[in-house]
């Protein structure tokens, strides 16, 4: 049913590729991400709000095909279905029955409960291909009501001390739900202007019930107290943050429960995460119970090795790429 190739995963029975690397026929793109889905396709199947999202990201002039979630169509002798991921809004795992055979892809993932996303779910099938993004025993997210409770501290002891807030989150999922859990009674919120356009898809699907104003010198000096300013980690040490005057930064990722990772961006972090952790990868594997396991993405070879010394044949999706060019 599925074979890896140069390009990226690919069906031959229904003749599309899966987030394919390179330009391609027909792509099925599982979200918005740009390592997911990129530009020069001839044709995008994606969510609608995934389409919606490549055409912000990609140019409105792209040729998109929108399926809802839990709709099937066919393509060839294929037979396909969108499930919700849970990793960003839009985001969909690709059920795919052919031959009575059934795959799911998941793209990325996750399982934990997050209100701007529509919930994960899953069915069984014979063969998993997932994301292992964090597939290392270390990672296991923390109660998302601590994260926020220690955010809310951090911004009030930068208030005590006359500092703004800068939280660097990347502009498409994790900035959205930074937005959801932060409390504005205790002050002023703003974003960069990429996350803002992203907030306004959000805001549609009524998954933002309030959008933050865009930052600027205006708003700023407009604030009561300091506020947070949400941005993507691109902005690290630009000139643009100067416009707030003093103060403390922090990153919000799930890299930062690894010392490392802090010692490495040398400012304070919050674990959150928009991928499954090495519970939410057993617990999926578990309830997909698939004859074969292909991982792909982060910590490939750990997991699969894994897998397979708890009795769940696996491999890592690079090794069977190999196989098939040597």
């Amino acid at each position: 049913m599925l074979s890896v190739t140069p390009n990226g995963l690919y069906c031959k029975e229904g003749d599309f590729y899966i987030d394919p690397y390179h330009p391609v026929d027909t792509a099925i793109i599982t979200h918005g991400h740009a390592d997911h889905a990129r530009w020069g396709m001839n044709h995008y199947i994606a969510t609608p709000i995934t389409c919606d999202i490549m055409k912000i990201r990609l140019g409105k002039e792209i040729h998109t095909i929108p399926q809802p979630y839990h709709s099937p169509f066919k393509l060839g002798n294929a037979t396909l279905q969108f499930l919700p991921a849970g990793h960003i809004l839009g985001s969909a795992q690709v059920l795919i029955e052919c031959n009575n055979q059934r795959a799911i892809i998941t793209g990325d993932f996750k399982i934990d409960p997050d209100p701007t996303v529509d919930s994960f779910e899953t069915t069984s099938a014979d063969i998993l291909v997932m994301e292992t993004t964090f597939g290392l025993p270390i990672y296991h997210w923390p109660d998302p009501k601590t994260i926020f409770n220690d955010i809310h501290l951090f911004w009030k002891r930068n208030q005590s001390e006359k500092k703004a807030t800068v939280l660097y989150a990347y502009s498409l999922g994790k900035a959205q739900r930074l937005i959801a859990g932060l409390d504005p009674s205790q002050g002023p919120i703003a974003v960069h202007s990429a996350i803002d356009k992203m907030n306004q898809i959000y805001k549609n699907d009524n998954k933002l019930l309030n959008t933050p104003p865009v930052v600027s010198k205006a708003i700023i000096d407009s604030w009561d107290r300091p506020g947070i300013v949400i941005t993507p980690p691109a902005t690290i040490d630009s000139k643009w943050l100067k416009q707030l005057g003093a103060y403390r930064e922090a990153y919000v990722s799930g890299w930062m429960m690894s010392k490392g990772q802090i010692r490495r961006r040398n400012m304070r972090g919050f674990v959150l995460s928009d991928h499954a952790d090495w519970p939410g990868l057993l617990e999926t594997v578990r309830t997909v119970s698939p004859q074969q396991v292909w991982t792909m993405h982060g910590y490939t070879d750990i997991f699969a090795r894994y897998l397979n010394e708890i009795g769940v044949s696996a491999s890592p999706l690079g090794a069977l790429q190999m196989e098939r060019t040597e």
